[in-house]
């Protein structure tokens, strides 16, 4: 039976199939280089600047002979006749070098595609990357909260915690939850687009990326201006379209040139004297028609200008995006470096920092940044003061004497010395940013507008109750401000 199982695996990896599949590794490079080999875009670009190049020599080639025949009416001649019209040197070195243009226009088109695809696929590998970086960063905090929640409901089972911080754990829970679906759904957004670029199945897996390495390298704006002038694709298409342009206005203005023809006939005669005879003759085009000529100038001239303003046009446009990304950059690194030195802290729990925004996972509070100054004064009287034990952030009834990690992997708090731990104090400035308000202790009535909407019915009898009550408490006005005892003398109608 052994044997057997040696024989199957050893067949398995013969065939090189992984049963047992594991995620591997993909770099940038690798995916670019098969991008370039795979990419649909970038090979018909590849084929259509290789065919421009197969025309090259056949721009200077002459016309096709033209050969004839020829029996004379006696049928006493016959002649064999060979013609070959060849344009002037000068004609032919210019449609060499017309041709060798457009050859360079279509591969700096082919340099351009290829560079395009490479930023797509660029783009979609940093998207996949932190899509990739921040679901296994949300599995992890799910994790946490799960373990949190299930300490809350321990407690809540043994009558010390609460129904509602169950409840709040659950819907954070859920919110995490929700969140790590999006990210997943973008993560599978941009892996289909790094497959379709790879010319792949979309559903084809990656594997997991690799963080990109970036080589700082200091230029200033005169040198990358210098340089996108020699390689930028799309400026250089257009300075050989204006080659192009200058070579057809010469071209134009040689046609006025005449061609050389040649021509060979052959003899067979029934005339001794003119049987196997030859004639050899050489001849000009004669070029009558001199406003095609000029009419070809004036086009050519036209658009040789048409192009000059739409490579300014175009340089224009790149200069200003290249003052633009340099200007991004030098704010993307004032962003790292306050990124690398920043410190963030609960204003309820200062002991509890982070290197980035977000929220303290005590409280949940917003965490604050803090000042260079306050960071260095905290450290100094930390430094001094010494620690009298350490407490359990969730639970501060639990302490240890060294540092210690409690269920969910939190730092203890250290407690210092001569720390008052029952009675909590704050600065006037962490009381006006949580919004804690004092007010001198007053006695008042407490009292609380209530604005509700309402609707005004008519009742005949509460109308008549109501006015009869008011015509009653007139009357008992009126008699007692009256000198007369007798009701009757005051209202006569009673």
């Amino acid at each position: 039976m052994k044997k057997y199982l040696f024989a199957l695996l050893f067949f398995i990896s013969f065939l090189n199939l992984n049963i047992f599949p594991q995620n591997k590794e993909i770099n940038i490079d690798i995916l670019i280089k098969e991008a370039i080999e795979r990419n649909p875009e970038i090979l018909s670009a590849k084929k259509e600047y290789e065919f421009y190049k197969s025309k090259i020599s056949e721009s200077y080639y002459p016309s096709n002979p033209q050969i004839e025949f020829e029996r004379m009416y006696s049928g006493d001649e016959k002649n064999f006749v060979i013609k070959q019209e060849l344009e002037f040197p000068t004609k032919l070195y210019l449609k060499k070098k017309i041709s060798e243009n457009y050859y360079q226009i279509y591969r700096w088109k082919y340099l351009s595609v290829k560079n395009e695809v490479v930023y797509k696929l660029y783009e979609a590998y940093i998207n996949y990357y932190f899509s990739f970086a921040y679901e296994s960063l949300y599995k992890e905090n799910i994790d946490l909260m799960k373990a949190f929640l299930k300490i809350i409901e321990a407690k809540n089972s043994s009558n010390y915690g609460k129904q509602s911080d169950i409840l709040k754990a659950q819907i954070e829970l859920l919110r995490i939850k929700n969140i790590a679906e999006l990210i997943n759904q973008e993560k599978e957004i941009y892996k289909s687009k790094i497959n379709s670029i790879l010319n792949r199945d979309i559903n084809s897996d990656l594997g997991i990326p690799l963080e990109l390495e970036f080589k700082e390298e200091e230029f200033s704006y005169k040198d990358l201006k210098n340089k996108i002038e020699k390689n930028n694709p799309d400026l250089n298409s257009f300075l050989f379209n204006i080659l192009i342009s200058e070579k057809n206005i010469n071209l134009s203005k040689q046609e006025n040139i005449p061609d050389i023809i040649l021509s060979y006939r052959k003899r067979n005669s029934n005339n001794s004297s003119m049987d196997n005879t030859y004639d050899f003759s050489i001849g000009f085009s004669l070029p009558l028609w001199f406003k095609k000529q000029k009419d070809n100038i004036n086009a050519s001239k036209i658009e040789k200008e048409m192009f000059v303003a739409r490579y300014n046009a175009e340089k224009s446009e790149v200069f200003l995006k290249l003052k633009e990304i340099l200007t991004e950059i030098q704010t993307y690194k004032k962003f790292i470096d306050l990124y690398k030195t920043a410190i963030y802290y609960c204003p309820m729990h200062p002991d509890y920092t982070s290197n980035k925004p977000g929220s303290c996972l005590i409280c949940g509070m917003d965490l604050v940044l803090k000042e260079k100054n306050e960071k260095l004064d905290t450290e100094n009287k930390s430094s001094k003061r010494k620690i009298k034990f350490y407490r359990n952030p969730m639970n501060p009834d639990i302490t240890s004497s060294v540092p210690a990690k409690d269920e969910m992997g939190m730092d203890y708090i250290p407690v210092y010395e001569n720390d008052e731990i029952n009675n909590i104090k704050l600065s006037g400035e962490k009381k006006q940013m949580i919004g804690i308000k004092t007010f001198k202790a007053v006695y008042r009535n407490l009292e609380y507008k209530i604005k509700a909407p309402a609707y005004i019915g008519y009742d005949p009898d509460l109308y008549n109750a109501l006015y009869e009550y008011k015509e009653a408490l007139k009357i008992e006005e009126n008699f007692k401000s009256s000198k007369s005892e007798n009701i009757k003398d005051i209202y006569p109608v009673l």
